[in-house]
Parts: C-alpha cells; sequence; structure tokens
C-alpha cells in the first residue's frame, strides 16, 4: 500500500482541457500545484482528491531504428525488418510522460480517469501510448474514460460519478490507428530514403536529362550536404489528386471554343457513375402551351453506354413534338439537411466565406473550448447523451436578429402543428457524430467580441441546428413516357418543389420552388433540343475543402489527419493556394511528375484505398486473442503488399533510368567505377531479444550502458563497463545468442565480455559465472576451435592471469585481483578481474612477480595475503594491498607480514598493538568473524 491520501488520477491529451477541469474542480487555491511547465494539478473537489495531468499530444512517435539512418541502406530492408520502425518519446513531451511515471510511482492512484477528446487520435494516445506507460509502471486497477464530447460542467460532473469503462471496441479503434501508424512510419522511411536517392544519382549521373527538377532542388543541394525529399503515401496521394485534377482542368479549357462549347463530340455524353456500371443521360428542352421552356432528363436506364446515348440523339435529332403517356407522379418530402459535421461544415464555410479549412479548424477548436460547441470530429458520439434541452436552446435562438421571426414560427408551428419538439427532438438525438451548439450567444457577446470570423462560423453550425425544427419541403416527381415518331420512346423524369417548407427560409442550391408544367392536360410537347445533362461533370480546381469532401466521399481516412497534411505541404514548398485553388508549386510538379514515371503506386487512389480497408478489417475481430493474431496476419501482408508493389516500382524506375542514360542502380557491373547503389547492413551489430537493435548509452558521470532503442514497448538494458574501446567481434555467445565484445582497456587490457549474460546473471543474483568469458562456467561449450585464433590465445591468457589472481578485490569484494604487465616505472599492477571495477594495485615488478596465491586472511583488508619468494629462496607472506599502502603513506610497517605490527594478531591471536581506533575496531571484528591459525 503507497503512502499518502488515495486520489483518482484524471489523465487529458491537451493543456487546455487540463486547465478547464481545474476551474471546474478547484474551489480552494491552496490545493493547486504546477511542476514548472508541466500541467500537474491537484485539487480537492466534492469530498475526492484529483490529479490532473495532461500528457499535452503525443508521448509517442514512431522513428527509424538507428541501423537505418540515412547511411545508403537498402530501403528493402526496412521493409523486411519488422524492427526498422520503433516508438519512441516524444521530444517535446518528455517531461510529461517521466511526470506521469512518477505520479504513478509516488502517489496512491486508486483509478485512472482518461478524459479524452472524442477522436481517434487521443483515443490512441490514452490506450495504446499511456497503456505502455501503465504497463512499465505495473499499474493495474482500474483505468476507465470520459469522453469531452462538451466542455460543460453539468456534463463533466456528470461523467466522472459514472465514467465509461475502456471497451473491447476502444481497443480495437486503438489499435487499428496505431499499426496505420507504423506502417505509414514504414512507407514514409522506406519511399523518402529511395527517392532522395533515386533523384540525387539522376541529377548527378544526367543533370541535363533532368534540368527542371535540377533547378527546382538546387538550391537544397548547395545548402544541405544531406538532402531528404520526404515523402509519405497520404503527402504522395493528395499531390497526385491535385495534379490529375490541374491536368483534367486544363485539358477542358483547351477544348473549349470561343463559343464556350466543347469542340469534341465526346463531351456530349455525360457520364455518371453507379457503382462499376457507367449509364448515360440527356436533357430535353421542351417548350410548352404558353410557351415556357422546361427541362426533362431523361431516365439514366435507357443507355448503357455512351454508343446506345449517341444513337438515340441522332434518331431523334430534328423531331420537333413528342406526346406524353404513362404519367406517374407523386410528392416526396424533403426535409432539412442533416446537423454538420466537421468535413460538411468546412466546406459551406469556404463557399460562403472563403476560409481555409485549417483555419475554419482552428475556429472550431476555440468554440469548442469555450464551451459554445460540441466537440468538432467526435467518434461514435451520439447527440442524445449530451441530454439536451432543445426546447430551450430554440427560445434562446430568437436573440440572435437574423433567427429570430424563424424561432417565433417554429414555436407558432409547434404549438399547432402536429410534430411536437419531442419528436423533433428524438429525430435529433438520432444523428451521430454531428456538431452541435451548447450555448446560444449573439455577435455582440463577450466571446465574439473582436472575433467576427468565429461568430460566422458559430452562426452557421446555430442555423444549421434550427433548421432541423422547420417544416420539411415537398418535392412533386412526374414519372412519364416520351413516344416520339418511328416509335421511338424513352422514359423521362420532371420534378419541381411544389411546398417551399424550410427552403423559404433557407434556400438550397439545385432546388427550384417553380417551372413544371402540368403534365396530366398536355397530350404532347415541343421539342426544343436535345443537352447533356453535364450538371455532375462540372470540374473546377480543387480547393482544399473539396479535396476533403473527395478523400470523404472516397473513404480513404480521417479527414482531420488530411487537412493538416494539406498545410503541411503549403508550409514545405508543394502546394500553393492561388485564388483559394489549390495548385502544384513547380517543386511539387516535378516531384508527382518523377513519382509518375518511376514509383506511381505510392499516390494511387487504389493502393490507399486498399491500406485503409485492410485496417478496417480489424473490427471484424471477436475477442483480444483474435485481434492480436489479425494485427500480427494484417501487418505481414500489407508489408508483402507494399514489398511487391515497391519491388516491380523499383524496376519500372530502372529501366526508365536507363533510358534517360543512367546506369542500373540496382546492381554494380564488374568493371564499373560507380559506387554500389546501397551498403549491407553491418552483421555485428548488438540486437535485444525484442529484435530490435541496442544503443551505447553514456550517461553525463560517464557510465555506460546498453538499451533497447525500442524503449517504449521493450526497454531492456544491459551492463558496459565504463573504460575501455568495444568492439563487436561475429563470434555469438551460446547461452544467449547475442554477440560477443571485445573491450580495449588501457588500464586493464583486453578481455573478452558478453553483456546480456552479465545483467542477467547479476539480475538473477545467480551464483553461476557468465558474462566474463574468461570465467564463464560455459566456456569450453561457447568457444571452440572453430573460432578465431587470435580472440582463442586471448581467452589463453586470461584464463592464465584467473589462475594466477588473488583472492581478493578490496573494494568489490567479489572478484580476485589479476597481475598485469609492468610498466617503465619498475611497478606492476593488480587489477580487479571484475569489468565494474577499477581498482587497482600498484606494487613493485620483483614482488609482483613471485607471488604465490594462498587462503590466508588479511585482518587490516578484505585481500588474502600471498607467497612471495625471494632470491635467496625463502618465502614470506605479503598482502599486496596492505603494501600498496605502505608505499603510499609510510606510516606504519604494513604489508610484509613478517614485520607487519599486527603480525602477532593476526598469525597468533596475541593482542592487537595500540593504534588508531577505527583501524583497531576492524581488526577486532575480523579477529572474532574467522579463526586464527598459527603460522
Amino acid at each position: 500500500m503507497k503512502a499518502g491520501s488515495p486520489m483518482k488520477m484524471l489523465v487529458t491529451d491537451d493543456n487546455k482541457i487540463a486547465r478547464k477541469l481545474l476551474v471546474l474542480l478547484e474551489k480552494r487555491r491552496r490545493h493547486r500545484h504546477s511542476r514548472n511547465s508541466i500541467y500537474y494539478y491537484k485539487v480537492r473537489s466534492r469530498r475526492e482528491t484529483f490529479l490532473i495531468v495532461s500528457t499535452n499530444g503525443h508521448l509517442q512517435v514512431f522513428q527509424n531504428s538507428s541501423i537505418y539512418k540515412w547511411t545508403g541502406i537498402d530501403p528493402r530492408k526496412i521493409i523486411e525488418d519488422p524492427n526498422s520502425v520503433i516508438p519512441i518519446l516524444n521530444a517535446f513531451n518528455k517531461d510529461n510522460y517521466y511526470n506521469l511515471q512518477n505520479s504513478f510511482t509516488r502517489e496512491n492512484i486508486t483509478e485512472c480517469i482518461l478524459a479524452i477528446s472524442p477522436d481517434i487520435t487521443s483515443l490512441t494516445i490514452m490506450i495504446k501510448e499511456l497503456g505502455n506507460l501503465l504497463g512499465k509502471v505495473e499499474y493495474d486497477d482500474g483505468v476507465c474514460k470520459i469522453p469531452l464530447v462538451s466542455l460543460e460542467p453539468r456534463y463533466i460532473f456528470h461523467q466522472l460519478k459514472s465514467p465509461s469503462p475502456i471497451t473491447f471496441k476502444d481497443r480495437k479503434l486503438a489499435e487499428a490507428e496505431y499499426l496505420r501508424s507504423y506502417l505509414d512510419a514504414i512507407i514514409s522511411f522506406s519511399m523518402t530514403q529511395q527517392l532522395t536517392y533515386t533523384i540525387k544519382r539522376c541529377i548527378k549521373e544526367n543533370p541535363e536529362a533532368f534540368d527542371e527538377l535540377h533547378d527546382v532542388l538546387k538550391k537544397d543541394l548547395r545548402n544541405r550536404k544531406n538532402l531528404l525529399i520526404p515523402i509519405s503515401r497520404v503527402q504522395a496521394l493528395i499531390l497526385n489528386l491535385v495534379h490529375e485534377n490541374t491536368s483534367i482542368v486544363e485539358e477542358r479549357n483547351n477544348q473549349i471554343d470561343g463559343n464556350g462549347e466543347y469542340s469534341k463530340l465526346v463531351e456530349l455524353s455525360s457520364k455518371e457513375n453507379h457503382g462499376s456500371q457507367v449509364v448515360h443521360s440527356i436533357l430535353v428542352k421542351v417548350r410548352d402551351d404558353s410557351g415556357n421552356l422546361h427541362r426533362f432528363k431523361v431516365d439514366a436506364s435507357n443507355f448503357n453506354s455512351e454508343e446506345d446515348a449517341r444513337g438515340f440523339i441522332n434518331k431523334v435529332q430534328g423531331m420537333e413534338r413528342a406526346r406524353i403517356k404513362d404519367l406517374k407522379e407523386e410528392n416526396e418530402a424533403v426535409f432539412p439537411p442533416a446537423l454538420h459535421e466537421v468535413s460538411s461544415l468546412v466546406e459551406e464555410i469556404a463557399s460562403i466565406h472563403g476560409f481555409p479549412t485549417t483555419y475554419t479548424y482552428k475556429i472550431l477548436q476555440d468554440l469548442y473550448h469555450d464551451v459554445l460547441i460540441s466537440y468538432p470530429n467526435p467518434i461514435e458520439f451520439k447527440v442524445a447523451s449530451l441530454q439536451l434541452n432543445h426546447g430551450d436552446l430554440i427560445s434562446a435562438c430568437k436573440r440572435i436578429e437574423e433567427l429570430e421571426d424563424v424561432c417565433r414560427e417554429i414555436e407558432d408551428d409547434l404549438e399547432g402543428g402536429q410534430e411536437t419538439i419531442q419528436g423533433i427532438s428524438a429525430r435529433i438525438n438520432e444523428q451521430e457524430n454531428v456538431i452541435l451548439p451548447l450555448r446560444i450567444m449573439t455577435s455582440k457577446d463577450p466571446p465574439f467580441k473582436n472575433r467576427p470570423n468565429h461568430w460566422k462560423v458559430y452562426s452557421e453550425i446555430v442555423k444549421r441546428y434550427v433548421m432541423q425544427f422547420t417544416k420539411p419541403a415537398t418535392r412533386k416527381v412526374s414519372r412519364f413516357t416520351l413516344s416520339f415518331k418511328r416509335k421511338l420512346e424513352c422514359k423521362a423524369i420532371s420534378s419541381s418543389i411544389s411546398k417551399e417548407g424550410f427552403l423559404s427560409r433557407f434556400p438550397a442550391p439545385g432546388m427550384q420552388s417553380a417551372g413544371q408544367p402540368n403534365l396530366d392536360v398536355l397530350k404532347s410537347i415541343e421539342i426544343e433540343g436535345f443537352t447533356i445533362d453535364d450538371s455532375n461533370e462540372k470540374i473546377t480546381y480543387l480547393t482544399d475543402a473539396s479535396l476533403l469532401k473527395k478523400i470523404k466521399e472516397t473513404d480513404l481516412g480521417d479527414t482531420v489527419s488530411f487537412l493538416l497534411m494539406i498545410e503541411k505541404l503549403i508550409a514545405n514548398n508543394y502546394l500553393q493556394v492561388v485564388n483559394k485553388h489549390l495548385k502544384l508549386t513547380k517543386r511539387g510538379t516535378e516531384i508527382v511528375k518523377f513519382l509518375q514515371y518511376t514509383y506511381d503506386f505510392l499516390g494511387s487512389v487504389d493502393f490507399s484505398k486498399h491500406f485503409v480497408e485492410s485496417i478496417k478489417s480489424l473490427e471484424h475481430s471477436t475477442d483480444e486473442s483474435d485481434l492480436k493474431r489479425n494485427i500480427a496476419q494484417l501487418k505481414e501482408d500489407l508489408l508483402r503488399n507494399y514489398l511487391e508493389k515497391f519491388d516491380e516500382s523499383r524496376e519500372r524506375a530502372n529501366t526508365y533510368l536507363i533510358s534517360k542514360g543512367i546506369q542500373d542502380l540496382d546492381s554494380r557491373e564488374p568493371g564499373s567505377h560507380a559506387k554500389s547503389r546501397f551498403e549491407t547492413i553491418p552483421e555485428t551489430m548488438l540486437f535485444c531479444s525484442c529484435g530490435s537493435p541496442m544503443r551505447t548509452i553514456e550517461t553525463k558521470h560517464g557510465r555506460r550502458f546498453l538499451a533497447c532503442e525500442n524503449r517504449l514497448e521493450c526497454g531492456n538494458t544491459a551492463a558496459l563497463p565504463n573504460d575501455g574501446k568495444i568492439t563487436v567481434l561475429t563470434k555469438t555467445c551460446s547461452i544467449c545468442n547475442g554477440h560477443v565484445l571485445k573491450i580495449d582497456d588501457s588500464n586493464r587490457g583486453i578481455y573478452l565480455f558478453c553483456p546480456n549474460c552479465w545483467t542477467q546473471n547479476y539480475r538473477t543474483d545467480d551464483e553461476l559465472e557468465i558474462g566474463y568469458c574468461a570465467t564463464c562456467v560455459q566456456r569450453e561449450y561457447c568457444w571452440t576451435d572453430d573460432d578465431d585464433e587470435d580472440s582463442l590465445n586471448l581467452l589463453w591468457n586470461l584464463r592464465k592471469q584467473h589462475e594466477k589472481a588473488i583472492e581478493i578485490c578490496p573494494r568489490c569484494q567479489k572478484w580476485p585481483m589479476m597481475v598485469l604487465e609492468a610498466d617503465d616505472n619498475g611497478l606492476s599492477t593488480l587489477a580487479c578481474e571484475n569489468p565494474f571495477c577499477s581498482y587497482r594495485i600498484d606494487i613493485p615488478t620483483p614482488i609482483a612477480r613471485n607471488l604465490t596465491p594462498t587462503t590466508k586472511k588479511c585482518l587490516i583488508c578484505p585481500m588474502n595475503a600471498a607467497k612471495f619468494k625471494a632470491r635467496n629462496g625463502k618465502e614470506y607472506h605479503v598482502c599486496p594491498n596492505c603494501l600498496h599502502e605502505y608505499y603510499k603513506t609510510h606510516r606504519r610497517e604494513i604489508g610484509f607480514c613478517m614485520g607487519c605490527v599486527y603480525h602477532d594478531a593476526c598469525f597468533i591471536g596475541r593482542t592487537i598493538p595500540e593504534t588508531k581506533k577505527t583501524l583497531k575496531e576492524a581488526v577486532q571484528k575480523n579477529l572474532e568473524q574467522q579463526a586464527v591459525n598459527p603460522e
């Protein structure tokens, strides 16, 4: 049980939300604490103590492993190695990560509540990234969530009373997004390296053939030695969509003649996509008896091909009248459009006010934090969960001058009409993932003073909300058959608005309220001519809003992620905004053109669609084991599919570059002076048991250790000696299968060492000696005659040193002291055999060379005495450590046992002579702990 009062931890990923929670819960200022720039607050509310902490965004990001840095390694290796991309701590939020870790370790946390923004990014941060941290600190108490769809106090307090558990569906969504980020990182790192190398090689080998590309990048090549051309799947997709749109628009503009008509006959046919079938439709211009001109749409089912549509036009051309028969008329209710969701709102704001989508989204975030609207980009949110009083909201909308009359009409209609406020509210509550107004304000209220653009966005949200309570419009639809001469017939449709309803207050484009003739009294109509229905074929330059709409309709991923990526591409000079339209810059154009000739699959819609749909298949997992199995299988399948396309595109790129006079970059011909394309990964790398490489870390105090680069998911470490040059050998350890290290230490010489075995032996406190190869119990099985001869000779010499070593090191008191070679000063060194103990003893070389180990314990120090054989053949006991101290101080005769002041106490057991109190106590303690044997 941890000390301290129990408390609940509220973890959020947004600093602004953390402040909102603090203001909401705090009653007394003295309960508030902050740690520098970290959002960390303690507050007591309603007899409970809360600890509010913010991660301030992502705790981790994906990064390529150190062995796959931009060093010319084949990008194919990045795809084949599952550990080429690893999660690391986000550099901007390291303090927040360690603060969270310390909080779980020190504080008495009884419940962890994830106060998350209800979007996929926040869900992934809290469940996956924070989940990794909770696993490290071994926190196994309750974890639950409160989705902050609204920041209203009433809603938050209600959620705090009964937070929701983390469901299996939440975990599936988080795992899917985490997997997408991981795979996108592999695609981005491999394609960036591949594209960068290929372009730099092309410019270097044949600058004339790639002069435009060279002009675009020459400044970067001159200013940056290691130029990188970053490219990812999403970036390539956006650039490709903009490029295709620009090409189509420019091609169409070239086909229009001076009268504004298309000069090519092929444009006479309008195409509408219905699944996999392409059908064609025609508009018939007719004039009624009153001389009014109308347009009827010929039913698309009449024509299954462009040839059929053209054939019908040729047959009826010149016919002036047609008979009407089989007339069927019906009225359809046209309900007001549903509440806005983020993509439809940014599109409408862009069309009305011309705001960029990123700017609109930032305004939406501000309105959300001001508790004016619900969260703008939620997942799995139902309006009913907010428990709004729609009647009060409509009544409050009368404060807005533009909506006052509409709201009064709504109240009158609800009082005398058949539909009630409860019925409309029930219909609104069924809507999902929409944006709602939470409070009604006017443009003169404080939140909108000096912020007119915020008011424009907010008023559109309120206007769409009010529309839900207005009457539906009525559309009259007429279906009939047009009969021509020569027994030619075709079905046609005509429609118009008969009752305006909500359209009287909120006109919508494309919905006309008049113009349809009275077909039931007309027996025949005059044909004015035939035109092609090209209303669905009006292609203009893409805006950021229309691009997002296209991405959403194609279901290529999260709309907000693409929105932020568009902003990034503009900042990196790939895209530009010209008259509110998205166009490629010269840099973007050249990169896209080069990709089309080489790695064209990356920006294709089919590749991204298959990628996204495959990841969505994780939703069908039934339990945790099934989810893990599906993730592993899906990762393997998607990487295999990507690798196949990568190899195909690389072959295509080689063919293209050879046509430009550049050597095949995937091979090196004999006798060629060109450098080989890629290097191979060094085989002598230190890898963790998880498969990720291990990196040497040196602390500010000079200590070294090995750490797995996959720190967040694995985090294994291994010890390293503090001194000496490290060389990784090809020799692998038979115990851990890791590579053996050769360490050249100027103080103790060269030795062989296995860091993994040493760390394992230390952690388990095992009596077996493993790690230091000279004394390892598996030495004879591990080192054989097949190993390197130099290493075997070194091991043999180390073994001989070990056999002559003297027990025991006075510092670590675990390992013996081995005798090293003499130096130029006539002194020899006894060094502790422990690689992590730097204790050394210097004694005269003639003595060191003639020492024989004994089991006699010295009473002064922990070291054993040794026998020294003099030139006259006599043997004397000597303690090397005491002798070393004697040469340093010369204060008292110690070292040679015959002349030592403690000789009688040590060898015979007599009274200890008078000396320093501390030394006397130490000797007395040693006497009591061991039996004294006469000399």
